[in-house]
């Protein structure tokens, strides 16, 4: 491993340390970050963890799984590549393996819970609670980092715009290896910004890219960029592309222009 990956293996080992179901724990300076857990039968769930998280889309590059057999002790051994994990992502997956553990060990998912797995208590006023724990916990944030490592992974010459339809969704097909499991909604993405945007934002992307190329078009005829006067918000000025004939009407949301080569956000900054 990289000595600048290790690093980042090292800083985003809270992902596993702020999530360790009862009975797991994390082994201290261990490349890659592993976790471990005691099981009675090592050899079988062992497999059995490795069939479901595989099931799930957790690849073998995300995370292994290997038995631990030494004398009485048995433990599974879970090593991860934390780069291919948000904090979110990490957390499910750790729930979704001692889920697995539970099941498999006691025999029944609505068994009474008597072992160190506390959590999974299968009693009715705490099963929808448990549940909803391991629903699909993919973001906007995980198909962003997603996007990011497709990108390292391109060509020279070639640009993340060939995730983009023609409707400005993203082919998240192209995602899948960067991705736990498949979203259950749709996202979309700016050809001129990459700003990603969820399904009920669906509208922004197209708007955007018209925004931008006029204020492309602005600058490069100009020498300056279209900005509402004395605005600290850096607002594009809507009216002066609109007089300027880059436009064809006013944009119906506002626009701000960023300190990234004129890059546009629909997000108003901070002061």
């Amino acid at each position: 491993m990289l000595s600048n990956e290790a690093d980042l293996q090292k800083e985003y080992e809270y992902f596993l340390k702020d999530h360790l179901p009862d009975g797991f724990s994390y082994v201290d300076d261990e490349e890659p970050p592993t976790v471990v857990v005691t099981v009675k039968n090592a050899a079988e769930t062992a497999k059995k963890v490795e069939t479901e998280l595989r099931f799930q889309g957790y690849s073998e590059s995300m995370v292994t799984v290997t038995a631990n057999v030494d004398g009485e002790h048995q433990q599974i051994h879970l090593s991860f590549d934390l780069l291919y994990f948000t904090e979110q992502q990490a957390k499910s997956c750790l729930l979704l393996v001692a889920r697995t553990i539970y099941t498999f060990e006691s025999g029944s998912e609505t068994k009474e819970e008597t072992s160190i797995f506390s959590f999974f208590n299968s009693k009715k006023r705490h099963r929808k609670r448990d549940e909803d724990k391991f629903k699909d916990d993919i973001t906007k944030e995980d198909v962003v980092k997603a996007v990011r490592k497709f990108s390292d992974n391109l060509p020279d010459g070639t640009y993340r715009t060939i995730l983009v339809n023609d409707d400005y969704s993203i082919d998240l097909s192209q995602l899948r290896r960067f991705l736990p499991r498949k979203p259950t909604q749709k996202y979309y993405m700016s050809k001129e910004t990459y700003e990603i945007f969820e399904e009920h934002e669906a509208h922004i992307p197209p708007l955007m890219d018209k925004v931008q190329k006029a204020v492309d078009a602005y600058v490069r005829e100009h020498k300056e960029y279209p900005i509402i006067p004395y605005d600290h918000a850096r607002r594009v000025n809507g009216y002066l592309l609109v007089q300027e004939h880059l436009l064809d009407e006013m944009p119906s949301m506002d626009f701000y222009i960023t300190n990234y080569d004129g890059l546009i956000t629909h997000t108003k900054p901070k002061k």
